[in-house]
């Protein structure tokens, strides 16, 4: 990074997260069995990330532990755990797992995200901000740090810096919605419409829990533009998903701006 080698140093994380639990060639037969106890650690992780993406929780936490019985140093393990205990409600384990993968990889940047994470669930937002920095000074591309530490410097009035990482998750990672949705916001504050417009536009698809909100935000945006007919559109879109996933307080707030625009029209 001290040589703006920015491209070279995106390559060499990529491939490192890519071949980190590939097999190394050897003859040795000390080294093949530490591989392969080392194996049956990660296939303990891969079911417990598995797990986890269905949303079974406590049967992810199991085979994540599993996984460290066999191999304590295995820092993915502790780094996941920090989430899946918070989640459980059960921080002061989701910080015991943190400080064990600091202690085995300082530099482990998704560990200082993880306990980002963790912090600002329980309200810590000081605390979270320095752990999202932390990660973000050991890998600058980290799309949700960014997003994350964004969000702590916007609560702070600092919307230019806000604005920066916001911009940098986006670039990393294109498809990542939420830096998207807050630099829109922020946009619109400074009276960028059009650029605002574009990244609600954006977030629209594939659609999810939060697209009845970002629709309300892009019809919102209309409405300050002068364009009442897209407004419109928009606003009754938003309202329909709205009441289809029953959200009840933003369907509120959408229909009370929609009656005041029907009027407007």
């Amino acid at each position: 990074r001290d040589l703006n080698r920015i491209d070279k140093a995106k390559e060499h994380l990529s491939i490192y997260e890519k071949n980190k639990l590939v097999r190394p060639p050897s003859n040795d037969s000390l080294l093949s069995a530490v591989w392969e106890l080392n194996r049956g650690a990660a296939e303990h992780l891969k079911k417990g990330i598995n797990f986890e993406a269905d949303g079974q929780i406590e049967q992810a936490i199991v085979e994540h532990e599993r996984a460290l019985e066999i191999n304590p140093q295995l820092v993915e393990a502790h780094t996941n755990l920090i989430i899946l205990y918070g989640r459980s409600g059960q921080a002061a384990k989701a910080e015991e797992h943190y400080r064990a993968a600091v202690r085995v990889n300082p530099h482990s940047a998704d560990s200082y995200y993880n306990f980002g994470v963790l912090l600002n669930e329980q309200g810590k937002f000081e605390e979270a901000s320095q752990a999202f920095l932390r990660c973000l000074e050991i890998n600058p591309f980290h799309a949700e740090a960014n997003h994350n530490y964004g969000i702590m410097l916007e609560r702070k009035n600092r919307f230019d810096e806000a604005i920066k990482h916001y911009r940098v998750a986006i670039e990393n990672k294109p498809d990542y919605r939420p830096p998207h949705f807050h630099l829109a916001r922020i946009l619109v504050r400074q009276g960028d419409y059009a650029q605002a417009i574009n990244h609600f536009l954006k977030i629209l698809t594939p659609e999810d829990e939060s697209t009845s909100l970002y629709m309300y935000a892009l019809a919102a945006t209309y409405v300050r533009a002068g364009n009442h007919e897209r407004a419109l559109h928009y606003m009754r879109e938003a309202r329909r998903r709205a009441a289809a996933s029953s959200k009840t307080e933003l369907l509120a707030l959408i229909e009370r701006d929609l009656r005041s625009l029907e009027k407007v029209n």
